[in-house]
């Protein structure tokens, strides 16, 4: 590898880790993941994500759906650093799916 091109490699790492470390990855990653999870598992419920943030209390991310009709569900997904796993919160929405729709 050439003088240049492993400099590019470095800073191209250094960039992708920063991004990571200060939450948007992550943050990004939650948001693809959980509105995936949604669409696939409650499809007839028209679930967007609406909104997406850090939530201390919890310790991981809390997100916020709306359904077709304006109601609003929120659970929490993690862990942090790669957050695939939706956690507190989804038993609302299994439930309310459920009644209205099993």
């Amino acid at each position: 590898m050439k003088g240049n091109e492993c400099r590019t490699l470095v800073i191209i790492a250094l960039i992708v880790a920063g991004l990571w470390f200060s939450g948007i990855v992550s943050e990004w990653i939650a948001r693809i993941a959980g509105t995936s999870y949604v669409k696939k598992n409650f499809s007839e419920m028209q679930l967007e994500g609406i909104s997406i943030e850090y939530a201390d209390v919890y310790g991981d991310y809390l997100i916020l759906f709306e359904d077709k009709d304006g109601n609003t569900y929120g659970c929490t997904i993690g862990p942090v650093p790669f957050p695939i796993k939706l956690g507190q919160g989804l038993y609302s929405i299994e439930e309310y799916y459920s009644n209205y729709y099993s």
